[in-house]
């Protein structure tokens, strides 16, 4: 036996008590000493939130302009390219599809000594290192050539 003003639970989960402390399974008297309980002392439930990620934004590829100009010094064939667009990392040289030189995009510059005389066609495209985030296409022809 318990004194006056205990709660007891029943097989229903429901709190109960009497004034003579004695556990009365009739009594209609509720504990609701629980913040979430609701008036017959039935507890309800707060669901615990849920963290929606954020997603990351992709950050927008930087356009690349690339210009080329060709010339000979002492008949071999040199070409100097400059870009413009990003501004920071390392920027991958291709010339005719074939990487040639990965170099710090420190003022969007970079002189490409062929060292060939005669006739010859080249295809320039410069990419932020490692990315698909590529500049146009330049050509530059030396004699016409081919």
């Amino acid at each position: 036996m318990r004194g006056p003003g205990h709660a007891y639970a029943n097989s229903n989960g429901y709190a109960y008590c009497d004034s003579d402390g004695n556990r009365d399974a009739n009594s209609n008297t509720y504990d609701n000493r629980d913040a979430n309980s609701n008036t017959y002392g039935n507890s309800t439930a707060t669901p615990t939130p849920t963290a929606t990620p954020t997603p990351t934004p992709t950050p927008t590829p930087v356009q690349i302009t690339l210009h080329a100009h060709g010339y000979k010094v002492h008949g071999l064939q040199t070409v100097d390219l400059f870009w413009s667009g990003p501004t920071s990392g390392n920027i991958d040289i291709y010339r005719n599809g074939a990487l040639i030189a990965t170099v710090p995009n420190d003022g969007g510059a970079y002189t490409d000594h062929i060292n060939r005389t005669g006739k010859g066609t080249y295809t320039y495209q410069v990419c932020v290192a490692g990315t698909g985030n590529c500049s146009n296409l330049v050509t530059v022809r030396f004699g016409g050539g081919r």
